[in-house]
């Protein structure tokens, strides 16, 4: 039903192993991702 159009990531997974994030094997938790998006959209234009 849905497919993925992009995916990458920023950042670092472990900032003590300064490992990369990997968008096959890093996991989000959706409330921190929801945070961002409302976040944005409080922004002044």
């Amino acid at each position: 039903m849905f497919r993925q159009v992009f995916a990458r990531g920023y950042g670092v997974a472990g900032v003590a192993t300064r490992r990369h994030v990997d968008t096959e094997h890093t996991g989000f938790l959706m409330g921190s991702m929801a945070k961002l998006f409302t976040a944005t959209a409080a922004l002044p234009f």
